[in-house]
């Protein structure tokens, strides 16, 4: 019983979408998503490589 287990964590999930299902390219941003992604990669770019900066 435990092969079936372990052959069936081999297999990729987005392997049973079949083709013309799953999106192929992302919807545009909008103004505002722009905008967002913009300020948190500003933000991200601020922050120490090491990860001191994370709240306890």
């Amino acid at each position: 019983m435990q092969d079936g287990l372990a052959q069936g964590r081999d297999r990729d999930p987005g392997d049973a979408v079949p083709e013309g299902f799953a999106v192929q390219e992302p919807a545009p941003l909008s103004e505002h998503d722009k905008a967002v992604k913009r300020r948190l990669e500003k933000l991200g770019r601020n922050q120490p490589k090491d990860g001191s900066s994370r709240a306890s």
